[in-house]
């Protein structure tokens, strides 16, 4: 199985231009901070008597290969807002507005990538 395994990574090394070097993911608090590998931002929960906004934002580390993704999750567990930074621009936010407070979640992931 070892041996069928280091093929297929070695096919997939050999045919793929990009390559996943080190990731890592956090389900954040609400109203926090966080810090990733490559990347740190913050949650913001607003729940006023006319507006409830949910946010997570920030940026990934100032290198063109790391990306930094943010997410707003239901209750369920759905995502139902996401931005991932790019190799133009390490900033990235997610945005999400109800009638009324509402169960969520976040989630960010770094990700350094090489080529």
């Amino acid at each position: 199985m070892l041996k069928k395994s280091l093929m297929v990574f070695l096919i997939l090394l050999m045919t793929s231009s990009v390559v996943v070097v080190l990731a890592d993911t956090l389900y954040p608090n609400h109203n926090s901070n966080f810090y990733l590998n490559y990347g740190s931002g913050s949650t913001l929960c607003s729940d006023t008597s006319t507006a409830h906004s949910y946010f997570t934002y920030g940026d990934a580390i100032n290198t063109s290969n790391a990306r930094l993704s943010v997410y707003i999750l239901n209750s369920s567990g759905t995502v139902v807002a996401s931005d991932t930074s790019n190799s133009s621009t390490t900033y990235a936010s997610a945005w999400w507005t109800r009638s009324s407070t509402t169960s969520h979640g976040h989630r960010a992931t770094s990700t350094l990538i090489g080529r």
